[in-house]
């Protein structure tokens, strides 16, 4: 749910109330302890740092999703949520670099 939230409102350019989106996903997934919920929410951080402009940070959440990823255990986020996670991150760090 507050993934669709996150995305809903980051492709309204809604940044300010995507950027708290992430910031909730993260805290839930820190409350549940749940490394595949962190693992988008870096990834959901990642993308609103980039489009806020803050390239600094979106390479740290960048670095942040590589760290949680797994190939075998995440394969299945593509299907779930739209695109591999790692590569998504991973394409936005580039840019910021």
């Amino acid at each position: 749910m507050l993934w669709g939230l996150w995305l809903f409102h980051k492709v309204r350019s809604e940044l300010g109330r995507a950027g708290e989106m992430a910031a909730e996903l993260k805290a839930l997934a820190g409350r549940l302890e749940d490394p595949d919920l962190a693992l988008q929410a870096q990834q959901a951080l990642a993308v609103t740092s980039l489009c806020r402009g803050q390239p600094a940070t979106t390479v740290r959440h960048m670095e942040q999703a590589a760290l949680y990823y797994e190939p075998v255990r995440h394969r299945g986020h593509s299907f779930q949520f739209g695109q591999d996670p790692v590569v998504a991150c991973k394409a936005f760090g580039a840019v910021s670099l």
